[in-house]
């Protein structure tokens, strides 16, 4: 009976037992089913306070990302550096993407009011991992406000003021550069001619070019000089120019060699232009720092000199005056009075005041400009008249022509061509002059020593004269 009643208790115990684990079993299936199991972090599983909590960080994020801003618009010195620009694209786009869900979550708690929504799956890890993404933004922020700025580079082009006048010769002789430029050869060219030529606004037309901007990573532009001399800025003077075009920062250094390096180092490996205006000595460009490079860097120079040209450049463009078609359009352009120019005499007049400018662009624009306030036809016969009989009639833009022609006999800085180059006022304008009988000429003058015969000497010296103005002074 004991024994029934034992194996009957054991019996109940084993089946209690396996009840329990059933019930037990299956309270863990249930669980599991409505409460998966999730990662641990330090988010509530409420979706309303994970979303309180990522309000709170795009609203820190957006603070610095504000304070940034202001940083960079206050600083005029530097730019913003590409690690910083990426990282307000990213600020941007995420805060478009929290807006984007929080308008889908919105909306489906209201389509869907049920008790379950709340505690969603899908929504509760997509505002979790939104978080995180925002979160890691604000960190990175701490690394990115000492990678904020770069040094600004400078501009391109810094254009020239001035009217660029396409007037036909010299707007083939542009496009001729131009293509040079955009060729692999030659490096080095140079624009010759002599002074008031129109070699500085070829040089402007050049600057301001489009194809230019295109073309190059920076344009140089370098004043070689100063009107009057006869020489070359300084090294010092010429570094300086440059140092201040590129912008650098050379810690108050007034070695002229290591200015140079520092130059140098700028410019290795950019692809730029370098434009010297008026050189009138040579030297060699290293000594300011430019390099010789063979990414298709280019250098033009303008000169009046034959020597710079031969010993600085690979091809030289000639500049010469213009022809009595190109010098009327010129003219006519200046003037800008075609209603004047319609009566018949006037415009004879004008023809002639043209002509005595002799093809020069400087004289041209002063003259014309000067004309342009002559209204009548014996305002325009007596300046004319003024022109003809200067100096002993002070007259506008003759004045200028005189400091051209002094320019150029100062600069010959021999008693001897001196005087060979004044005795050219002796012939009227347009003549043939015939060499052999101009070097007689200057010998029976004593002009090329004192010999008291014509002698072959005397003819040597001429020749020698005759050479040196023709490469210095006549174009």
């Amino acid at each position: 009976m004991a024994d029934g009643i034992l194996a009957i208790g054991g019996l109940v115990v084993s089946a209690v037992s396996s009840a329990t684990s059933a019930v037990q079993a299956m309270a863990q299936a249930k669980q599991v089913f409505w409460d998966p199991p999730t990662e641990k972090d330090d988010l509530p599983n409420n979706v309303e306070e994970i979303i309180d909590d990522l309000n709170d960080e795009v609203r820190k994020l957006g603070s610095k990302s504000k304070d940034f801003k202001n940083k960079v618009l206050k600083n005029k010195m530097k730019a913003p550096s590409e690690t910083y620009l990426e990282w307000v694209r990213t600020v941007e786009e995420i805060d478009k993407q929290v807006k984007d869900l929080l308008d889908k979550y919105d909306k489906q708690s209201k389509e869907e009011a049920s008790w379950w929504f709340t505690s969603s799956p899908d929504f509760r890890e997509d505002f979790k991992k939104m978080y995180e993404k925002v979160k890691s933004l604000g960190e990175e922020s701490n690394q990115i406000k000492d990678k904020m700025f770069v040094d600004l580079l400078p501009e391109l082009v810094v254009n020239k003021e001035g009217k660029n006048n396409n007037f036909g010769m010299r707007e083939k002789q542009i496009e001729k550069i131009l293509d040079l430029l955009e060729s692999s050869k030659p490096k080095k060219i140079g624009i010759l001619g002599t002074v008031g030529i129109g070699k500085t606004t070829m040089m402007r037309n050049l600057n301001n070019h489009e194809k230019v901007t295109k073309t190059f990573d920076i344009v140089i532009w370098l004043n070689v000089s100063q009107e009057g001399s006869r020489e070359n800025l300084s090294r010092e003077d010429l570094l300086q120019a440059i140092v201040r075009r590129l912008e650098l920062n050379i810690g108050g250094s007034s070695n002229a060699d290591e200015i140079a390096k520092r130059i140098l180092m700028e410019l290795q490996g950019r692809n730029f232009l370098l434009l010297l205006d008026d050189v009138k000595e040579c030297f060699n460009l290293k000594d300011i720092g430019i390099p010789e490079s063979n990414n298709g860097c280019k250098i033009v120079l303008t000169t009046r000199l034959r020597r710079v040209c031969r010993s600085m450049v690979d091809q030289k463009i000639k500049v010469t005056y213009l022809s009595e078609d190109e010098a009327w359009k010129m003219f006519q352009d200046v003037l800008k009075s075609p209603e004047l120019l319609e009566d018949p005499n006037i415009r004879k007049l004008a023809r002639k005041v043209c002509k005595e400018c002799s093809g020069v662009p400087l004289l041209i624009k002063k003259v014309a400009s000067t004309f342009r306030s002559k209204d009548s036809l014996r305002h325009w016969s007596d300046g004319l008249n003024s022109w003809r009989m200067w100096p002993e009639k002070e007259c506008e833009g003759i004045r200028e022509m005189y400091n051209m022609l002094k320019f150029c006999y100062d600069d010959l800085d021999d008693e001897r061509r001196q005087k060979c180059f004044l005795y050219g006022a002796l012939y009227p304008e347009g003549s043939v002059i015939n060499a052999d009988y101009l070097l007689e000429c200057w010998a029976a003058e004593h002009l090329l020593g004192d010999f008291d015969s014509i002698t072959k000497e005397s003819l040597v010296c001429g020749h020698l004269v005759l050479s040196y103005l023709k490469v210095c002074v006549i174009t």
